[in-house]
């Protein structure tokens, strides 16, 4: 059976496809569209904006047709929550797919990202996992067995790119001095500390010189230690946007704020005293498909 997942953000929409089988399952496709940028006019989404985003939807509902999707779910986060004018959007996008776009809190944001995780995660171990969006920046922390705690952000990498400036021009010791004074944390966590972005670390890693290590958890190929993670991120941040957006052809418009957002996980890894960072491609659409299985 084929799940579909399209997660709609502050900055990006994002599509999914997965191939479940019984308890297994991988994903067959993945898209992110940078373009879409539902906040980019702060707390209300304007008509143009709409059309853009309800043309990308109906691309992603054309492609599950062709793919015999057979169960949809659609999400939105902090620019549905906080967009004055949501409903419109969220009532055309019903017309178009015959489904509402589950708004979730940031709490349930927290337990979709904690319950991704649970399939992967060694039994003996607590561990925290982050998940940055366009608009706000959720922390996870927790067991196997137990959720502990979540910790949201008001930030994100969009908000973070209007107050700083662009990739070229940001002053990194500001944003730094920022962060360290924005995020404050009394939890500890280790040993095991879970980020996004795999996919782009491994695509980078060629061009701009990356020290890890294999790891052996699961779905997970590779750890850092926190010198290392350090020491790329600031060749991320003296590497020129536009060689960037070549060595990640990809999905150039994603490089713009993808060095804020490590730069993000490493300011809140150093306050939770972190000695191992785990780069993953799970994400809170992982415990969206452990909740439509259950």
């Amino acid at each position: 059976m084929k799940l579909s997942i399209i997660d709609i953000g502050t900055q990006s929409v994002k599509h999914y496809i997965f191939e479940q089988n019984n308890l297994e399952r991988r994903l067959v496709y993945y898209k992110r569209y940078s373009e879409a940028n539902l906040g980019e006019h702060h707390e209300i989404i304007s008509n143009e904006t709409i059309n853009r985003n309800v043309e990308i939807i109906k691309n992603c509902l054309e492609f599950n047709t062709k793919e015999s999707v057979e169960k949809l779910h659609l999400i939105g986060t902090e620019i549905l929550r906080k967009a004055s004018n949501a409903k419109d959007f969220i009532d055309v996008v019903y017309k178009i797919s015959g489904l509402d776009i589950e708004v979730i809190s940031h709490d349930k944001e927290a337990i979709y990202l904690y319950e991704g995780l649970l399939e992967v995660i060694p039994s003996d171990k607590r561990f925290g996992a982050i998940n940055i969006g366009g608009g706000s920046t959720e922390l996870i922390i927790g067991t196997k067995t137990e959720f502990l705690n979540s910790i949201k952000f008001p930030f994100g990498v969009k908000n973070i790119l209007k107050s700083f400036g662009e990739h070229d021009s940001i002053d990194w010791v500001l944003l730094d001095e920022f962060l360290d004074k924005e995020i404050n944390i009394s939890e500890k966590v280790s040993d095991l500390f879970i980020t996004g972005d795999l996919d782009y670390i491994l695509a980078m890693r060629p061009y701009i010189l990356l020290n890890s290590s294999p790891s052996q958890l699961l779905d997970h190929p590779i750890y850092l230690n926190m010198d290392d993670w350090r020491d790329w991120i600031l060749k991320l941040r003296n590497t020129p946007l536009n060689i960037l957006k070549e060595y990640y052809s990809k999905n150039p418009n994603f490089c713009d704020g993808i060095t804020v957002g490590f730069s993000v996980y490493y300011a809140i890894a150093k306050k939770l005293g972190v000695e191992k960072i785990f780069p993953s491609n799970r994400d809170l659409t992982d415990g969206v498909i452990y909740e439509m299985n259950k």
